[in-house]
């Protein structure tokens, strides 16, 4: 059962990411950064941290924690737009 929730996930990772298309990019420079605490159930729960940056128009992009180590305000970045509504490190 658990091994089917997380292929299901899975599928619908994969699917999303296929399915969603860049609209534009633009550059910008970082305002602040910021974290957020959120629990995923998959069979259990699981503890999970999201690493975002906001940049100076208000955004929240989300990063990887690496990529989030490496950042500090006032760094300038590429972000894009994409076809769901989402922002993305270029």
């Amino acid at each position: 059962m658990v091994a089917g929730a997380i292929l299901l996930i899975l599928v619908v990772f994969v699917a999303k990411r296929v399915l969603v298309k860049p609209i534009r990019s633009f550059s910008t420079r970082i305002a602040d950064k910021t974290t957020k605490r959120t629990v995923t159930y998959a069979g259990v729960f699981i503890l999970m941290t999201l690493y975002y940056v906001v940049v100076a128009e208000g955004l929240k992009v989300k990063v990887r924690e690496p990529i989030y180590r490496l950042l500090n305000p006032g760094d300038e970045i590429t972000v894009f737009e994409y076809s769901d509504g989402s922002y993305r490190l270029g």
